[in-house]
């Protein structure tokens, strides 16, 4: 009999035409409006952390891959888009070598000395900028005011997360009469508000203060099918009722919640950072457990902590137990018999 076999393979049988590049290019295209906004707003020196992230994160790919004897993965655009997330969650004063050592931990350190793309533990762009911001706190909590009319001007300033941390202080030391008049006297300026929804025109990170830069590359995600809205949509509403039960607690009104939302980088890691593929849970209840730790996480240890910010750490601590996540709620085995079962 003939044999017309003429070639085994093995699944799978079907391709999607997908790959990893494509979805790579897709995060790109979604991190545009946020880059388009941070050159608007800290002009040179957005464009100069920028280059030098994105660059510097390509050459260590490079040459990591090299040393480690493995295949050139640089035409992936994964390290591009660490960097390009690395720098837009840093201060636009940060130290160009600084910028470049944070590259350096994020793609050699956390991503391919941990086995390359798909096998990292830990988010590469959260670790290195958790890591930047423990070794050097002084630059990294260092913010100067974007710039308008003439950059030169461009003064150092107080972040709205900033003023939001000193009115907890204020209530841990016991002047909650000053809390409340520093809380009403930020709420009255209605540009206040303006500002962090819609102009991005406040003291941050480059790519943090532009809220609606960052939901339109949030509904490029979603058309493009690219994030679970599960972890975005738990996290920030987690976020949100955290806030609004503290706020409650202390007689603030309900803008409170919303302010913590659009200050800082939540919205950002919410968006560009929880939802890694690789570092967060593949079930659907996996990803609310996820999000609503998160959520909890960032405004406790923003509130209740020495550091002003709470989206990073958040992430990093999540990102360890997401195997435990995933243990505990994949989906059922159809047909599978427990062993205590009697057959």
């Amino acid at each position: 009999m003939e044999n017309f076999m003429k070639k085994i393979s093995f699944s799978p049988f079907a391709h999607s035409g997908d790959s990893v590049k494509k979805a790579m290019l897709d995060v790109i295209i979604a991190l545009l409006p946020v880059v388009l906004a941070s050159i608007l707003f800290f002009r040179t020196d957005s464009v100069l952390l920028l280059v030098a992230t994105v660059g510097s994160a390509i050459i260590f790919e490079y040459l990591s891959r090299k040393v480690l004897k493995r295949y050139n993965s640089v035409d992936d655009l994964s390290a591009v888009v660490t960097g390009l997330i690395l720098a837009l969650t840093l201060p636009p004063a940060t130290p160009i070598p600084i910028a470049i050592f944070g590259s350096f931990i994020a793609i050699v350190v956390v991503k391919q000395l941990f086995g390359g793309l798909g096998n990292n533990i830990f988010n590469p762009a959260a670790a290195a900028r958790g890591f930047l911001l423990i070794a050097f706190s002084v630059p990294l909590t260092t913010w100067t005011n974007p710039a308008t009319a003439a950059y030169v001007d461009a003064t150092s300033s107080a972040t709205p997360l900033a003023i939001v941390k000193s009115i907890m202080l204020n209530i841990k030391a016991g002047d909650l009469e000053v809390a409340k008049e520093a809380y009403n006297t930020f709420i009255s300026d209605p540009s206040h508000l303006i500002q962090l929804l819609f102009t991005g025109n406040v003291a941050g990170s480059i790519g943090e203060t532009s809220a609606i830069a960052i939901l339109i590359g949030l509904i490029y995600l979603v058309i493009k099918k690219r994030i679970h809205l599960e972890i975005t949509l738990t996290y920030v509403l987690t976020s949100f009722i955290v806030s609004l039960i503290i706020g409650l607690i202390y007689g603030f009104g309900l803008l409170f919640p919303l302010i913590s939302i659009l200050s800082g980088g939540l919205l950002f890691g919410a968006v560009f950072m929880a939802t890694d593929w690789v570092t967060s849970p593949n079930t659907k209840k996996g990803r609310i457990i996820f999000g609503v730790g998160l959520g909890v996480l960032t405004i406790v240890i923003r509130l209740f902590s020495n550091f002003p910010e709470g989206v990073l750490f958040s992430i990093l601590i999540m990102n360890m137990i997401v195997p435990l996540i995933d243990r505990h709620t994949k989906n059922r085995i159809f047909g599978k018999v427990k062993k205590n079962e009697k057959k």
